[in-house]
């Protein structure tokens, strides 16, 4: 994606976000964006608040550990890629 696609798609995003708070997938989407950008800051905001809408959102989970270790905190990193692996032992049991 070009930088100016990653613009205007960050700012679809922040508009989403402003039209509907509530949708954590909208959250998860633009945080992938701020990684992609190197804003990990803002990455963790944003899959902290879909995770705070959506606690099992196992992507989501993954997500925030690998950004939490480009921020090198690495033992909350072990602690969303352990409950990451939990929701999924279960979502394969179902």
């Amino acid at each position: 994606m070009t930088k100016s696609r990653k613009i205007k798609a960050l700012g679809d995003y922040n508009k989403a976000v402003e039209i509907n708070p509530d949708n954590y997938q909208t959250y998860h989407n633009r945080g992938i964006l701020f990684i992609q950008t190197g804003k990990y800051e803002n990455a963790l905001k944003d899959f902290d608040a879909c995770l705070e809408k959506y606690p099992n959102f196992v992507w989501a989970m993954e997500k925030r550990a690998e950004v939490l270790g480009k921020l090198g905190r690495h033992r909350e990193v072990q602690r969303d890629l352990n409950k990451a692996k939990e929701l999924m032992k279960l979502w394969h049991k179902m």
